[in-house]
């Protein structure tokens, strides 16, 4: 396997894509931010005197916090960390913990990091350092890890193009091979299915009147804000949500979860690409999303589909990127649709899929559609059981 110092060379002799050289590495314009806006500085230097241990239950460190630990706490140790991750291919295992883990870390409940990567200058930065991150995994230098993937029991699952893959994100959404992910019940139009790989929880079941989500530790989740302004989101006021987070080794396709029609969609929804302040309650147990704080994701990056059924009402799915690329790529098709430009879907059809990453994708339903008993905090595979949906009241459908 390739050493990250072997890595650069390689940059350093020849010039793969855009990668001209090293100094067009996002850590350059970091240390220039850091150099010449003050504020920017400020922040950084207060958010290391500002570090929060984690919680006992946190399992990579307990009570303890990677930035605290071997002298990390100063801008050299943030410039190498940069340095190195802007380099990084993932393993199958260590797709959270070399980088993702020890950045939300940075900004555990610590207002100054929150500032760096959600405000300006820092979201800018961030978005340079991401776009920067997705050349290179869509390079062929980022395939220096496909060894260890190859290891993986379900590498034969999936379909291996003629001639090998041709970057690393090429390898993260390949495609699976026909019949390995059947849909449960395909002709039943009631039967709800799992959109991807993943772990499902519920969000919760009762909407709230006031156009928000609120969770079990009473934030707020903005329908509105969610679906970016839509005109359909106040069809999901008392109505319920279900989460599907997806972990880096997960099949990243996203699939029609039922039948109807696509009446609107949006890829591209700007929002944050990092800034979850208590992301340890969102891993709990590793239960993904169990009893959490959804209220962050509203403003995170994102696109949606509204789907308008036959007797099930408006469902509505809204993909999230969480973390490193994360890109959210539409199937043509399912693309910018809007007013009278209606796309029929089957349950089962690809709808697209997300770049390196970690990714969810949250469904909200119209009041009383999903039974109170669907289960929650499983892993699923794409395409099984979810729940049978209740047909929508009349007077609650438009």
């Amino acid at each position: 396997m390739t050493t990250l110092a072997q890595e650069t060379q390689k940059i350093l002799d020849s010039s793969p894509v855009t990668l001209e050289n090293l100094s067009t590495l996002p850590v350059i314009k970091l240390k220039e931010l850091y150099k010449s806006n003050s504020q920017f500085r400020n922040d950084i230097d207060e958010a290391f005197k500002n570090l929060q241990n984690m919680p006992v239950d946190y399992a990579p460190r307990p009570n303890n916090n990677y930035w605290k630990m071997n002298n990390r706490a100063n801008f050299d140790s943030l410039f190498m960390f940069f340095y190195k991750w802007s380099l990084f291919a993932p393993t199958i295992e260590d797709g959270l913990s070399a980088f993702i883990e020890p950045f939300y870390e940075f900004y555990y409940n610590n207002e100054p990091a929150i500032r760096i990567v959600t405000q300006f200058p820092g979201y800018e930065w961030t978005k340079y350092f991401l776009d920067w991150r997705k050349k290179y995994m869509d390079s062929p230098r980022s395939l220096w890890t496909i060894d260890d993937w190859k290891k993986d029991p379900s590498w034969n699952d999936y379909i291996i193009p003629e001639g090998g893959f041709k970057s690393f994100n090429e390898l993260f959404t390949r495609k699976i091979k026909s019949g390995l992910r059947p849909i449960d019940e395909p002709h039943d139009l009631s039967i709800l299915v799992s959109p991807s790989d993943s772990r499902l929880n519920k969000v919760e079941n009762k909407l709230s009147e006031y156009d928000c989500i609120t969770t079990k530790v009473r934030q707020k989740l903005s329908i509105k804000q969610l679906l970016d302004n839509s005109i359909f989101h106040s069809m999901f006021i008392d109505g319920s949500a279900l989460s599907f987070v997806l972990m880096p080794s997960n099949y990243h396709h996203w699939h029609a979860p039922l039948s109807g029609i696509v009446v609107e969609s949006r890829e591209n929804v700007l929002g944050n690409y990092f800034g979850n302040p208590n992301f340890p309650d969102f891993f709990k147990n590793k239960n993904l999303g169990y009893n959490s704080d959804f209220s962050v994701f509203e403003v995170y990056r994102r696109g949606y589909y509204i789907f308008k059924t036959i007797s099930y009402g408006y469902v509505a799915m809204i993909t999230v990127g969480l973390d490193d690329v994360s890109s959210i790529n539409f199937e043509p098709k399912f693309k910018d649709i809007s007013g009278d430009n209606g796309v029929v879907v089957k349950k089962g059809d690809l709808m697209g899929h997300f770049a390196y990453g970690g990714s969810m994708i949250i469904l909200l339903f119209q009041r009383n559609v999903l039974p109170i008993d669907t289960k929650i905090s499983i892993d699923i595979l794409q395409g099984k059981k979810v729940a049978k949906l209740n047909p929508v009241i009349v007077n609650n459908m438009n």
